[in-house]
């Protein structure tokens, strides 16, 4: 990647993620918020929290129609590994994970280490997404590469939550 794609990318997620935090996450210091170094192997945002001088780390996944139709795909009657491995194939989302698993993010303890998967014009319906994500998660990814998960549809069905939180203790539930 050349150094312009690098910082368009890396604008990109502090926006993405600023807007993230400013509706969703007031204990981020929206004045903190920095891309991580890609060739340091950091996270893609760090930011700090208005409690204190610690740094929190946040990998972010865009979900996009390709990934949603692989979810699609996925028919709600397949035994719990069958639809597992459906969502194997959506490979940014599951890299995310592995990435973690194999150490990838040096030098940020776990505890300090979230997900960000957001979505923008999807046609596949998000509870679909949802659940399959939630299976994945419960079954596939273990309990420690992310301390919390969070789903943003960014254009949510009016009525219905468009922030939905998932952590290995308390699996998948509605934020906002």
């Amino acid at each position: 990647m050349s150094q312009r794609a690098a910082d368009l990318k890396s604008t990109h997620e502090r926006g993405i993620f600023r807007e993230f935090a400013e509706r969703f996450r007031p204990d981020v210091d929206l004045h903190s918020i920095a891309s991580g170094n890609p060739l340091g192997r950091e996270p893609d945002v760090l930011a700090k929290s208005t409690e204190g001088d610690a740094y929190t780390a946040f990998e972010l996944v865009r979900l996009t129609e390709a990934t949603s139709q692989i979810l699609a795909g996925s028919p709600a009657g397949l035994s719990p590994g069958a639809a597992s491995v459906a969502l194997y194939n959506v490979h940014a989302f599951a890299e995310k994970f592995r990435n973690a698993r194999r150490g990838y993010y040096q030098g940020v303890p776990a505890p300090q280490l979230e997900l960000l998967a957001y979505s923008e014009h999807l046609l596949t319906p998000w509870d679909v997404v949802l659940g399959t994500l939630d299976h994945w998660m419960t079954h596939e990814a273990g309990c420690c590469e992310f301390t919390q998960v969070w789903l943003w549809n960014r254009e949510p069905v009016r009525g219905a939550p468009e922030l939905w939180r998932w952590t290995p203790q308390s699996g998948l539930s509605a934020v906002a």
